[in-house]
């Protein structure tokens, strides 16, 4: 975790302009949706047809329920609805809709045949598990600070498990330091492009 790159104050700035306005908070939050969503269902598609764990059956659960108590906070909490993850709809662009098949590929060439397929799995997971950790207390904490009626402490006790079970497993599969750490720097190349978009989009807010 020591070359984990953290990008704590670019998402401050920019998650603080998202939720000084009703409409820009729920593509915020519509967004974040669609990743929960995203990552569920690669998740599913990753699943052997009969060797399936009672985690990996959890984990998928739990992410789709994410992506769906998200999408209720836009219509319960602010009294808007964005029915689907259209561009227009969220916030960051293509890199938003690229940003887990990306993330997958970088993983798929980090890893070698020596290394079970599962590895794929958990690597992908712990590198989306680890921005989470870091953007979700970020913003729940200023979800509390705004007096906001939107909470996410409920995914962020998930996540956090879920953190919690991908470095268990990393470490029973023996996955190497040097692929850890290309990892951690491939997802931060990665999350730096997909901050520029989201920093273009407030630039045009700002306009």
């Amino acid at each position: 975790m020591s070359n984990f790159q953290s990008f704590s104050t670019d998402f401050q700035e920019i998650v603080t302009i998202y939720l000084s306005d009703s409409i820009f908070h729920a593509k915020w939050i519509n967004t974040l949706s669609y990743l929960e969503n995203c990552g569920a269902r690669k998740i599913a598609r990753s699943q052997h047809p009969k060797n399936v764990s009672r985690q990996m059956l959890k984990h998928a659960a739990e992410e789709f329920r994410h992506a769906f108590y998200l999408k209720q906070q836009i219509t319960t909490k602010l009294n808007l609805f964005l029915p689907f993850y259209h561009l227009d709809m969220m916030w960051g662009g293509i890199d938003t809709l690229r940003y887990l098949d990306r993330l997958e590929m970088i993983v798929c060439r980090l890893l070698n045949a020596s290394h079970a397929p599962q590895s794929a799995y958990f690597l992908i997971t712990y590198a989306i598990e680890m921005r989470a950790s870091e953007v979700y207390p970020l913003y729940q904490n200023l979800l509390t600070q705004m007096g906001s009626s939107v909470s996410v402490r409920s995914i962020l006790l998930e996540e956090k498990g879920h953190l919690e079970e991908m470095q268990e497993q990393i470490a029973h599969f023996g996955i190497e330091k040097s692929i850890i750490s290309s990892l951690y720097q491939a997802e931060a190349d990665l999350c730096q492009k997909w901050l520029r978009k989201l920093k273009q989009n407030v630039l045009i807010i700002n306009r």
